[in-house]
């Protein structure tokens, strides 16, 4: 039961922060990159990618963000977590309270689109946090350690490059 309990825990972090603290290097250290796409319009939409792995346990946490952003706001991330365990139990259990969790944070947020799925031995978590729809006012309200990275009611750059590297990602 403790074990459950502290996975939850955890990834409860991870699943509304979407941050994964690194304590364990798990696959290969490749640089992550930024991407640049210029419109017609002169427009440049920019994106970088920061991971963090986690192993807890025998439990495996495996997270790629995308980070799309317009000059120096985020317009959103894209989210793929892996959670690995040969114990059904544990991914059950997390699928579950990751369901639940991203339904609480849309409906009182906005901006969450998620899919999560089974797969063998893999709890699969796709998820997308548009900035542009989320109620970013509220958000900082109930999350005040996250207020500085939000300007203008939108969310920083450096804002997001900090939270993700102060919990251990590497971008």
């Amino acid at each position: 039961m403790k074990k459950y309990l502290l996975l939850v825990l955890l990834l409860t972090c991870v699943f509304v922060t979407g941050c994964v603290k690194v304590d364990v290097k798990i696959g290969d250290d490749k640089k992550d990159t930024t991407t640049t796409t210029t419109t017609a319009a002169s427009t440049s939409s920019n994106s970088f990618t920061c991971s963090a792995n986690q192993n807890n346990n025998g439990t495996k946490i495996i997270s790629i963000y995308t980070v799309n952003y317009l000059g120096n706001y985020v317009t959103d991330v894209k989210t793929i977590e892996t959670v690995v365990s040969d114990d059904d139990a544990i991914l059950t259990t997390t699928k579950s309270t990751v369901d639940q969790m991203y339904n609480v944070m849309n409906s009182t947020y906005g901006g969450y689109s998620f899919t999560s799925k089974i797969e063998g031995n893999k709890l699969v978590v796709e998820t997308t946090i548009d900035y542009t729809k989320m109620d970013l006012d509220k958000y900082a309200e109930d999350y005040p350690t996250y207020a500085s990275y939000i300007e203008n009611g939108k969310f920083t750059v450096d804002g997001i490059k900090s939270m993700y590297k102060l919990i251990g990602a590497k971008c």
